[in-house]
């Protein structure tokens, strides 16, 4: 009942818009938070979101509420290099993950990924999946069932100039990750 109570409260302030409103902080800047995702675990709620003082940039944001009560500090999961991202988050025991859409050096779109394995306390440093790839991939889902971890997203790949569903598995917890797999058109 308390987790309810947690996920409709949560879903109550998201969308009266305390998580994506503009609070200005002088007469140059405005701060501005978006795209809100929520998962639960336990009585505990975790959170991930856009956090921007800039019009073409934003970063990923992490926080926990523990027990409905406690906001512990906010993380800075990409600190500064975001153009678009559009989080996404799961979380299983003890490891939550991480997955959002940024642009690489090369200039193309990619997914990238941070896990926890300490309840969201500390997060590895954010790596691209699949791992230096020429195509443009967008993140779709984060999942994992029982110890996979799966990673679905499309991808637009520039030289057949087709657009697929692909996805990727870890069996180390994202550690380390397979190819991306195209699941099959019918």
């Amino acid at each position: 009942m308390k987790s309810e109570f947690l996920i409709i409260t949560l879903i109550a302030i998201a969308s009266v818009g305390v998580f994506s409103v503009d609070a200005y902080h002088d007469d140059q800047t405005t701060r501005g938070s978006s795209d809100p995702r929520i998962t639960t675990n336990g009585n505990d709620a975790y959170v991930v979101w856009v956090e921007s003082n800039d019009p073409e940039f934003g970063d990923v944001y992490f926080a926990k509420i523990a027990d409905g009560k406690t906001v512990e500090e906010s993380i800075n999961i990409t600190k500064g290099t975001s153009l678009y991202p559009k989080p996404q988050i799961h979380i299983s025991e003890n490891n939550v993950y991480l997955l959002w859409e940024d642009r690489t050096i090369n200039g193309n779109d990619q997914m990238f990924f941070a896990k926890s394995n300490d309840y969201g306390k500390s997060f590895s440093k954010p790596k691209t999946l699949p791992a230096n790839n020429q195509s443009i991939y967008r993140p779709l889902s984060i999942n994992q069932v029982n110890d996979i971890v799966y990673v679905f997203g499309s991808n637009w790949n520039q030289s057949t100039q087709q657009s697929s569903t692909v996805y990727m598995t870890s069996n180390d917890f994202g550690d380390t990750w397979t190819p991306d797999l195209v699941v099959p058109q019918w």
